[in-house]
């Protein structure tokens, strides 16, 4: 259960080739990575930005991958 073989699954249904290309691509657990850079936000998103970033890093700080 900690490992599997790379690849689609019957199950993943018709969204799974938009949504699932990392997992397919997995093959198990690795350790959780640090945080990516930062992209670019347009101008015209950066209040909306800058309001969600302090609750994503909070989210980011609990999760398990």
């Amino acid at each position: 259960m900690l490992s599997w073989p790379a690849g689609g699954r019957q199950e993943d249904g018709v969204w799974a080739k938009y949504w699932y290309h990392a997992v397919h691509r997995s093959t198990g657990w690795v350790e959780k990575p640090e945080m990516a850079e930062l992209p670019a936000v347009a101008d015209e998103l950066r209040d909306v930005f800058d309001i969600c970033l302090p609750l994503y890093r909070s989210l980011v700080a609990h999760s398990i991958v």
